[in-house]
This record gives C-alpha cells, structure tokens and sequence, in this order.
C-alpha cells in the first residue's frame, strides 16, 4: 500500500509472453514485478512500466490521475507487416524508376556532346521511360507510407479510465442536469420558455 491517498489500477499487458515491472512514487525503490496484470493502490502521479518480452525490455512513462487500466499492447502485426511490403515493393519501383531516368539524363547529354561527331551518341527518349519515372516517383510516395507504418507499429501503453467509474460519473451528471419548458403568460399572450440547468 502506497503512502497518502490513492487509487486503484490495474496494470496488464496483451503481449503473452510479457512481463511488466513497475516504478513510480510509493512503490518499492527497485521497482514492483507485475507479471502478465496486476492491481495496486497507487498514489497518482507519474509512473514508468517496462515491458520485458522475447529478450528486450521497453520503458513507457504513463501518468495515473484516478481509478483506471493501464494496458501495454505490444507491435501491430498487421500494420509491420503492411508497412515492409510497403518498404520492399515501393523502394524496387523506386529503385527501377531512378535507375532509368538517371540512364536517360546521361544517354541525353552525350546525345548533346558527341551525335555531331558519333552517330552511336545519338539519343531520343523511348516512350516507355516517363511513365517508368512517374511510376518511381509514385514507389517512393508509396516507400515512405511503409516506412511510417513500419516505424510505427511498435508497442505502447494507454492508460483507460476504469469503465464503473466513468458510468458513474456519467449518471451523476445526467441526474444533475435538467431540461424543463415553463408556460408563461403575458400582456402580449402566453408564451413557452424553455431551460436547461446543470
């Protein structure tokens, strides 16, 4: 139990070989070992989670201001694997695009420096190369999207208000707030006024 007034939170990860260690105000100064989830009574207030699985360990700064979850995911699957085929089939396109336009550039000026003298120089662009170039130019937009996905598709931690609670918070508002419409009269007839307190 942690000094001063605390909370209740939950720590879990959804990695299933992970474990969790936890540091933070009023917790033991080497920190707590958590496992797979568990509960605790903290102060609130900055707290670090370290995720240890498949031999690393990744650190998150998470902060706790009531009763709440705090899940530590671990890399979106989907999404890394998205973005390396985004990164491979976009960089050969972009690769293949760079390669032709930089041949062209060079065929072209020694079309410009030796034609007169060497007819083997002489040069025009085939049909096929500017949509090569365009089509390198759109591997490279498509190489930096898998680059992001890639980048970010990597383990975090959110910290969920706990769902009772929340519900609670909720219906206290709505009881506190009331809509009313109040008939009124009048010298110039009889009205309707509408109100809505908090």
């Amino acid at each position: 139990m942690a000094p001063g007034p605390t909370v209740r939170v939950t720590f879990r990860t959804t990695v299933e070989d992970g474990d969790l260690r936890l540091q933070g105000p009023g917790l033991e100064p080497g920190g707590v070992a958590c496992g797979t989830s568990c509960t605790l009574n903290v102060v609130p207030g900055g707290y670090t989670v370290m995720l240890g699985a498949g031999g690393s360990i990744k650190s998150f700064d998470v902060y706790v201001r009531g009763p709440s979850e705090v899940v530590v995911s671990g890399p979106n699957g989907f999404h890394k694997g998205l973005g390396l085929v985004l990164l491979l089939g976009g960089g050969t396109v972009f690769t293949a695009g760079a390669l032709v336009l930089y041949a062209d550039q060079q065929s072209q000026l020694d079309d410009e420096r030796f034609c007169d003298v060497d007819p083997h120089y002489c040069y025009h662009s085939p049909d096929w190369v500017l949509p090569v170039v365009i089509a390198g130019g759109i591997g490279a937009g498509v190489t930096a999207v898998g680059v992001v996905l890639f980048l970010t598709a990597r383990a975090s931690a959110e910290v969920l208000p706990r769902r009772a609670e929340a519900e609670r918070r909720r219906r206290a508002a709505a009881g506190a707030s009331k809509f009313s419409l109040v008939p009124a009269g009048g010298p110039t007839g009889a009205s309707l006024h509408a109100a809505w307190t908090f």
